[in-house]
């Protein structure tokens, strides 16, 4: 009698054991990762904070970016070899300098053409597919040139620019860029979609006036309220989008197409007080004839 109590009670001891050592096995990891992941939070926090410190200053110290000195340019040119998805920033400076992150400065070259006082900066093409993020410096800029890349995020502390984007498919997307107030934005052999960043509640606040040539390809816009809006559509399509009973406002529409184009406005994505242009016969368009009646040679 006494000897199976024991032994009972040995049992209990021994699953009592086995049943801690289960639960230990299981929380002590459980507290680790949600340990590690409010560390992680924390740091990545921390990153962006001191990214967005170091990328609007050439006067701060690097530590996650790194800084090139660069001559004298006026023009940019960025080579992206199909290979580069970038988060890029222009900002008017005193010192003319670029900066990069850290991990991925290596796969960049940046040159200048003295001829002609541009801003070359390319990728290895020979190096795998690369998120990355620019920041350019400079005292005055003409244009910039995107060449076979994506913009998943484009900045700006510029009140105009001129944006030469050739190649480029999926997205082209803006922050507020509060203080750009004229866009003129040529678009050639792509197709991409504008909109705002994932870093950004609202793309392109500050803009009035909007000047866009698509040429050999199409170009999506999501919707904004612009006081102006220039389009010139050349053998290409442009298609203004409706997203959650979001609607464009725009107070003039001028827009202008040649050769075989689309012109995609859906009645209920836009409000303009004002249409003028001119339409090629091989133009489709889905505006209502009263608004496209004048419009066509």
């Amino acid at each position: 009698m006494y000897t199976k109590t024991l032994t009972q009670t040995k049992m209990k001891t021994s699953n009592k054991l086995l049943i801690i050592v289960a639960l230990a096995l299981f929380v002590i990891p459980v507290l680790g990762m949600i340990y590690h992941a409010k560390i992680s939070r924390v740091d990545g926090r921390m990153y962006e904070a001191t990214i967005k410190i170091e990328g609007e200053s050439t006067e701060v110290e690097d530590q996650f970016l790194v800084s090139r000195k660069v001559d004298h340019f006026d023009k940019v040119v960025i080579e992206g070899a199909n290979i580069l998805n970038a988060n890029i920033s222009i900002l008017k400076s005193d010192r003319e300098l670029v900066k990069f992150d850290k991990n991925t400065a290596p796969d960049f070259t940046t040159s200048i053409d003295k001829e002609t006082n541009t801003l070359i900066i390319k990728v290895d093409s020979m190096k795998r597919y690369r998120y990355a993020s620019l920041f350019i410096f400079t005292k005055s800029l003409e244009t910039v040139h995107f060449n076979s890349l994506q913009v998943s995020s484009f900045a700006t502390n510029l009140d105009s620019i001129n944006i030469i984007a050739t190649k480029i498919d999926n997205t082209f997307n803006f922050r507020e860029n509060a203080n750009l107030k004229s866009l003129n934005l040529t678009a050639s052999n792509s197709t991409f979609r504008i909109g705002k960043s994932n870093r950004a509640e609202s793309f392109l606040t500050g803009l009035q006036a909007f000047h866009l040539s698509i040429k050999n390809g199409g170009v999506s816009l999501d919707p904004n309220t612009y006081n102006l809006m220039n389009v010139d559509v050349q053998d290409a399509s442009f298609n203004l989008i409706t997203e959650n009973n979001d609607t464009s406002r725009v107070q003039e529409l001028n827009i202008n197409s040649h050769g075989n184009s689309q012109i995609s406005i859906p009645e209920k994505s836009i409000e303009f007080a004002k249409v003028t242009g001119s339409l090629s016969d091989s133009t489709t368009t889905n505006l209502p004839y009263y608004r496209t009646k004048n419009l066509f040679k």
